[in-house]
């Protein structure tokens, strides 16, 4: 499923996806493709920095966070202001109270 607006990507969103669940065999986790969208920031995280969050922007100018747990290391070398493709899995992050939905990424490809 392509994505070229993040500001669809909303918690009304996330609770329709819920409605899919439960993921598995014959029901697969729905997989989004964000097209060209413009890395606004990379940052490292984790004690060995083997983790790797960027915010992104679309073609809109909506931003959206995506995350990747234990990173290969080429996508850890990602430049700030490029332009990139992202497959991404979506969870509902909570922090401190708040709730936001964020992607997992599961494939990324720089050109």
């Amino acid at each position: 499923l392509v994505v070229r607006d993040f500001s669809e990507l909303n918690l009304d969103f996330w609770h329709q996806l819920q409605c899919l669940e439960p993921f598995g065999v014959g029901n697969t986790e729905p997989v989004f493709l964000f097209e060209e969208v413009f890395v606004l920031s990379v940052r490292r995280m984790g004690a060995e920095q083997q983790h790797l969050k960027l915010n992104l922007r679309d073609n809109f100018g909506h931003n959206f966070s995506v995350l990747a747990w234990f990173a290969p290391k080429n996508w850890l070398e990602i430049p700030e202001a490029s332009r990139i493709n992202l497959w991404v899995s979506l969870f509902l992050s909570e922090w401190n109270g708040s709730q936001n939905l964020e992607g997992k990424i599961l494939r990324l490809e720089q050109f």
